[in-house]
């Protein structure tokens, strides 16, 4: 009578525990139905969201780098302890980006890659 994710099974399989109750078990390459042993690391919540996909919402086609219309700058900025940071504005996006890759690299604790592009380890 009880359900339980695949990825949360892999861990007890391997372990013989499921993992506790304040941490859960991220996909390092992003791929959720990647359930290998290689690709499943132990985690807070907060670094696991740190390896999230990147939001249907976004435009750039990057998380983190938006265009502002009325500058037509390419602006980066990032979440640090549920604070807005703004990171700086760039006239060229590839800018904006390696600025943000740059910053969750140094300010993000656990982060692998973005949405699903890191390869396992």
């Amino acid at each position: 009578g009880m359900c339980f994710q695949a990825h949360r099974l892999a861990f007890f399989f391997m372990t013989g525990k499921l993992p506790p109750a304040d941490l859960e078990v991220d996909h390092i390459n992003g791929d959720r139905a990647d359930n290998r042993w290689v690709n499943l690391r132990l985690v807070s919540h907060a670094v696991n969201m740190q390896n999230s996909r990147i939001p249907k919402h976004n435009t750039s086609g990057h998380p983190g780098v938006l265009y502002v219309k009325a500058n037509r700058k390419w602006a980066a900025r990032i979440s640090v302890n549920g604070r807005m940071v703004q990171l700086g504005e760039f006239i060229e996006k590839q800018d904006a980006i390696e600025c943000y890759l740059e910053a969750k690299r140094t300010r993000h604790e656990g982060f692998i890659g973005i949405g699903g592009k890191a390869a396992v380890r």
